[in-house]
């Protein structure tokens, strides 16, 4: 039995020696294949690269050279309607013909290699509404085909101009457009498409369409990028215009106090003084322009302009009603609705000289009543004039909002290319 234990170990001490020589030789087997293959890599490099300029656009003899190019549209962010700017986040996957870059796969078995991006020539842009422009890849690559295509993924972050259309802000819409022009190479024909990865989630500005066009006119080769950006209105309106009108509402039902005593009068300074301060931030939000203004930033004026006149009002009708009236003021009433008044000549002066001090008591009260009447009567009238004017005023504001039109001109301004 111990012999035959000894045997087994012996058996298994032989296997483990055979396994670890296979395992040794598929390694250096392997070894060996990856050093031929580098070795093919760095023979092929050499061979295309050699005599290569990378600074040389590829000839295409009498045709300008084709560059197809795939816009991938994966965001666009930090929408700024004060500053007229965007920051959207590009991918463009360019392709072209080289022949300078084709080899035989029978001598080289190889059907794509990667060299470095300033090892081979490439298209160059500039972007003429840009202001910034980030590249997002930190060891760019070119992508080289034995057939002789090359393959160039650039991803771009830019940061632009947008001549923002804001005149019916927050329901504004805008087309926002990046042009990019080969300045240096002008033997260029540009064949573009694009592709909308964007997902427009908690976004203010949705980006609903987009469209890419080719330029064949005179001047650089150029293509532009057009995105269709819409305002999603909910936080606008729920922050400034809905406590606007709350606002407004509350003067309307203030007409409803009584004229006498300092209720309405506090109620309508506290209104247009909390309003005040609330405009000052309306319109610091808002942007302004040369020539639309955003209609909005008119009706927090007339709103405004309303709490101003309402509170003018009701500080005039509490002074008639009060006592204390200016002797100007005392005049003017006491010599419409005095009862005394229409007596003329000397008998007129007379019995009103005689009866002064026995009607003086009685006139006083007249006058006070007669005071809160007419206070009373102007408040009425001021209120239905009021709400009248309300009522037509923001009749017209809906009008122009949906049927006047403003658009501003562009102002596009040349950047640096990349």
């Amino acid at each position: 039995m111990l012999k035959a234990a000894g045997m087994l170990g012996a058996e298994m001490s032989t296997t483990r020696v055979l396994l670890a020589l296979l395992l040794t030789s598929a390694g250096l087997r392997r070894s060996s294949q990856e050093e031929i293959a580098e070795q093919q890599d760095s023979s092929l490099i050499t061979s295309l690269l050699e005599t290569y300029s990378a600074v040389q656009m590829p000839n295409n003899g009498s045709m300008p050279l084709r560059v197809s190019i795939l816009i991938s549209v994966s965001n666009v962010m930090d929408v700024d309607i004060l500053q007229y700017t965007i920051s959207s986040v590009l991918m463009l996957n360019q392709s072209w013909y080289d022949y300078r870059l084709r080899w035989n796969e029978t001598q080289y078995p190889h059907h794509s290699i990667t060299v470095p991006l300033e090892t081979v020539w490439t298209p160059s842009f500039s972007i003429r509404e840009a202001h910034t422009v980030e590249t997002k890849d930190l060891s760019p690559k070119v992508k080289l085909h034995s057939s002789g295509w090359v393959q160039h993924i650039l991803g771009l972050r830019v940061d632009s101009n947008c001549n923002f259309e804001l005149f019916r802000y927050p329901e504004d819409d805008t087309d926002c457009q990046l042009t990019f022009s080969s300045l240096l190479d002008t033997e260029l024909a540009f064949e573009v498409s694009y592709v909308n990865e964007i997902e427009n989630v908690k976004h203010e500005y949705l980006v609903t369409t987009l469209d890419a066009r080719t330029s064949h006119g005179p001047g650089p080769p150029s293509f532009s990028l057009t995105l269709h950006l819409q305002h999603t209105p909910s936080k606008t309106v729920l922050s400034l215009i809905v406590p606007s009108f709350a606002v407004l509402i509350a003067d309307v039902f203030g007409f409803m106090l009584p004229i006498l005593g300092n209720e309405r009068i506090s109620y309508k300074v506290t209104l247009l003084l909390g309003y005040l301060v609330f405009h000052s931030s309306l319109v610091n939000g808002l942007p302004g322009s040369s020539s639309c203004n955003p209609l909005l930033i008119h009706l927090f004026l007339s709103i405004l302009t309303l709490l101003f006149i309402s509170m003018i009002e009701t500080i005039f009708v509490t002074r008639i009603a009060s006592e204390d009236l200016p002797s100007w003021m005392s005049r003017i009433l006491w010599t419409h609705y005095t009862p005394g008044n229409q007596n003329t000549g000397d008998d007129g002066k007379r019995i009103e000289a005689e009866e002064d001090r026995v009607t003086e008591p009685r006139s006083a009260q007249e006058m006070e009543q007669r005071r809160q009447k007419l206070a009373a009567g102007l408040d009425r009238g001021f209120t239905i004039v009021y709400v009248s004017f309300l009522l037509l005023f923001y009749a017209g504001f809906a009008g122009t909002w949906f049927l006047m039109e403003c658009h501003t001109e562009a102002r596009p301004r040349p950047r640096p290319g990349f």
